[in-house]
């Protein structure tokens, strides 16, 4: 779990591998070794996941200067560019649409 400020947001059942803040540190996303990625919105208190297919560990995870795209990595050393699209109110747990492409 991570503590912001007064509210504790959990995350999923795995432990965390790596996490990164967005440019505007609105956003928290945390890279599990389960190969989840959970993008938590410290303003509204609300999170959602990002599905990774993957089942191996994230190990390095990493914004755009703009925000609007993730790079991670796992320990296989695959690479997944998503554009996260945050236009939509984060008003709890759900997914969201991030278009991806990876590449080994």
């Amino acid at each position: 779990w991570i503590r912001a400020d007064t509210a504790v947001l959990f995350s999923s059942n795995s432990s965390i591998a790596a996490m990164s803040f967005s440019p505007s540190g609105r956003y928290i996303v945390l890279g599990h070794e389960n190969g989840t990625l959970d993008v938590f919105d410290v303003v509204r208190f609300g999170s959602f996941t990002l599905d990774s297919k993957w089942e191996k560990s994230v190990k390095c995870l990493r914004w755009s200067d703009d925000g609007r795209f993730l790079c991670a990595s796992n320990e296989t050393g695959s690479v997944l560019v998503m554009e996260v699209e945050m236009s939509a109110q984060v008003g709890g747990e759900g997914k969201k649409r991030a278009r991806h492409e990876e590449a080994d």
